[in-house]
């Protein structure tokens, strides 16, 4: 029967124990195995004492021993040796002490520090006592004795409490149990909040169908949609016209550059007109609705061509182009496009006055308001039940971890939430 078994009476029947009562348990156990293993221990360690104290009188005793007959320098090394030495074991041996009344994981400390005397009490009689049995060789041999008493004493003790793990376990147990409840309290906290964020969500999906449904019947008033039909009519022939204005004279391109530098060089058009060559080749339909040149650039571009002095790969294909500006960019364009610009802009200046139109942007916002806010609740909802999961995978982890402990112990941890 070992150590453990001897403490708890032999073998231990299964029996059950909830979380709660787990501490009342633990209590009992440190309590138990306190108790029972101070009450083995004690004698072994009243022995280890009175062989201390034994070995403290015989190396004491040696001051009074005397080494007249040895050699001279013999003499001389060992009575140099000698105080040292008793002096060295000496401060060993006081320094071990033990509280009677300590409990067991002072014994555990009492049994740890052993070792680290027996091995200053080798290096002692290594270093200073090595001459010594020369002179004094019987009272060295009682110093060996006990000091392998010592030895042996230790080794006994380590044996008795090797059910350490025991109580190390139990201390794990305890720490596994602290674990559990608060992962617990953390996963309570965390279902609350995510509970009132889904509330708060669901509230606000409400107010934003609310939000969407007012909007639209707003945006639904007759009036409004049909200045918006306008509005939108009205801005698809600008686009058209400015589309006309920047591919037609895009398609000249090259032929452009080149007629530009013979205007130059012949004089051909006034200097205004040749700035607004560069505005055409720049920035066409700003050039274009500026209504300033391009019919009389067009008409000397088309004379120059006919008459041989711009070199181009396609002659005809660009005096097409240039007959294609001419016929569908006319000064009459600039005008439509002017009047589109004016109605498009009183359109929306009626638009962004009228009643609706204010409320639909007051809507609007507060739509877009609900979305973010919504959005941001789901990102801590997903945050909150991130962590919920992390710490049921560690509450299961802990009470599996706690379970496998206790069956040392043939203990069977009650399940709960």
């Amino acid at each position: 029967m070992g150590f453990f078994d001897k403490l708890f009476g032999g073998s231990v029947s299964k029996k059950e124990v909830s979380l709660s009562n787990l501490d009342a348990w633990l209590d009992d156990e440190f309590s138990k195995l306190n108790d029972r293993t101070v009450k083995e221990t004690k004698p072994l360690i009243e022995e280890i004492f009175e062989v201390k104290d034994s070995l403290r009188k015989r190396v004491l005793d040696l001051q009074d021993l005397s080494c007249e007959e040895l050699p001279a320098r013999l003499k001389t090394i060992v009575k140099t040796s000698k105080p040292e030495y008793v002096s060295s074991m000496l401060d060993i041996l006081d320094a071990i002490e033990f509280d009677e009344k300590a409990g067991y994981k002072n014994i555990l400390e009492f049994q740890g520090k052993l070792p680290e005397m027996l091995e200053k009490i080798a290096k002692a009689m290594a270093g200073h006592g090595r001459y010594l049995p020369f002179a004094y060789g019987d009272a060295l041999a009682g110093i060996r004795k006990d000091v392998k008493n010592l030895i042996d004493l230790h080794r006994n003790l380590s044996r008795m409490v090797e059910s350490y793990g025991r109580i190390t376990l139990l201390e794990k147990i305890r720490t596994a149990k602290g674990d559990l409840e608060s992962a617990a309290v953390g996963r309570k906290i965390v279902k609350s909040k995510a509970n009132s964020l889904k509330k708060e969500l669901k509230e606000l999906g409400k107010d934003l169908a609310d939000a969407i449904r007012e909007r639209e019947q707003i945006l639904a008033d007759k009036q409004s949609l049909e200045l918006g039909k306008q509005l939108e009519a009205d801005r698809q022939k600008l686009d058209g016209i400015k589309t006309t204005a920047y591919e037609g004279w895009a398609s000249l391109g090259r032929p452009l550059r080149k007629y530009k530098r013979l205007a130059m060089d012949e004089n051909r058009l006034p200097q205004s007109d040749l700035k607004n060559i560069d505005g055409f080749m720049e920035n066409p339909v700003e050039q274009f609705l500026s209504g300033t040149g391009f019919q009389e650039i067009l008409e000397d571009m088309e004379k120059a061509i006919n008459e041989g002095k711009i070199e181009i790969k396609n002659p005809e294909k660009t005096v097409k182009s240039i007959r294609d500006i001419t016929a569908s960019l006319k000064p009459s364009l600039i005008d439509e496009y002017n009047m589109l610009a004016e109605r498009k802009k009183k359109i929306e200046s009626e638009l962004e006055n009228s009643i609706a139109s204010r409320q639909g942007r007051k809507l609007e916002a507060l739509v877009e308001q609900l979305k973010n806010k919504i959005s941001e609740k789901n990102g801590e909802l997903e945050t909150l039940e991130k962590k919920g999961s992390e710490l049921e995978a560690s509450m299961n982890e802990t009470r599996k971890q706690l379970k496998t402990q206790l069956e040392e112990f043939k203990i069977t941890l009650l399940d709960s939430q």
